[in-house]
């Protein structure tokens, strides 16, 4: 999959190193490299395409893509809304096209669909869109049978890192849980008193991307807030990530390893920080205590006419 979207990427850029770009009456810049055959785009048909922003002016910066991901599954739109973005194009695209979009910064601010320059979005550079159109779809549930198939796809790709992130560490000790996050068991501490359902434990924690090994949380240094961190099993508590409250239970007091946690059990789709979308993730952690889980008592309800 990698070499297929490395291979796409340098094929519409070489293509359009060698064309002149078309214009919309926006002033929005395109060009579209047509397939041999295909469905035309109607308005109000649903489409799922592959799609990429980058910033070539600033180090090659890759902001966004759904290459070797779920691709994007949208309606196409012909309302003023869609004006200066790569929803402008997809009318004049069919099934199986590809397309450059070149984006203004300037006029993304002006427009203010960017709200201000910095330091990556600043004046005189542009936004390159890389576009392939996949498919098109006449209702809402073919869109989600499909999208269900590669919410699936994703899953299995992200199990499966994390797998091979583990094999690569040469763990041994390593356990897979039904959802299919992994713990390495370092020490698996007090097995009388695990963190079973209806048990609450007191960890110390430290979160990082599989892919990078950035950092993003943790309770263990010092110079931070190191209070530590209440994980509750089977509900009662501060809701946690499942990979967290899954992996969690297979420690006791005292236990200590790391949990991998694929991307569906963690934060998923949706970046959250310096976590980007689709990231696996692996916490270290070291269990210092387990208790019950102390439940809030539900409100008693007034009695009419008392």
């Amino acid at each position: 999959m990698k070499k297929m979207m490395l291979a796409v990427s340098a094929i519409l850029l070489m293509a359009s190193c060698k064309v002149n770009y078309d214009k919309t009456e926006t002033g929005l810049a395109y060009k579209i490299f047509p397939s041999k055959e295909g469905a035309k785009l109607d308005p109000g048909k649903y489409v799922k395409v592959n799609i990429e922003f980058s910033i070539p002016e600033y180090h090659d910066t890759i902001l966004n893509t759904t290459w070797g991901k779920i691709p994007g599954f949208m309606k196409i739109d012909t309302t003023q809304g869609a004006e200066y973005s790569f929803m402008e194009i997809l009318p004049k695209c069919k099934v199986g096209d590809s397309a450059i979009i070149v984006l203004s910064i300037d006029t993304l601010v002006k427009r203010k669909a960017i709200e201000k320059f910095d330091s990556v979005f600043s004046s005189n550079r542009n936004i390159v869109c890389k576009m392939k159109v996949l498919a098109a779809y006449n209702s809402e549930a073919d869109v989600k049978a499909d999208y269900d198939k590669e919410l699936e796809i994703e899953r299995q790709r992200e199990i499966k890192s994390a797998e091979d992130y583990v094999t690569k560490q040469g763990w041994k000790n390593v356990q897979k849980t039904k959802s299919g996050a992994f713990v390495y068991i370092e020490n698996p501490g007090d097995i009388n008193n695990k963190v079973d359902s209806g048990k609450t434990a007191s960890i110390r924690y430290k979160g990082s991307l599989q892919k990078t090994g950035l950092e993003f949380d943790s309770n263990t240094d010092p110079k931070k807030d190191t209070t530590l961190l209440e994980v509750s099993v089977g509900g009662g508590g501060r809701p946690m990530i499942a990979g967290i409250e899954e992996g969690i239970s297979y420690f006791g007091k005292g236990g200590k390893g790391k949990i991998i946690i694929p991307a569906f059990l963690g934060y998923g789709e949706m970046p959250s920080g310096p976590i980007p979308a689709f990231s696996n993730l692996v916490f270290d952690v070291d269990v210092v205590d387990v208790k019950p889980t102390i439940f809030s008592k539900p409100p008693v309800m007034p009695v009419p006419g008392k």
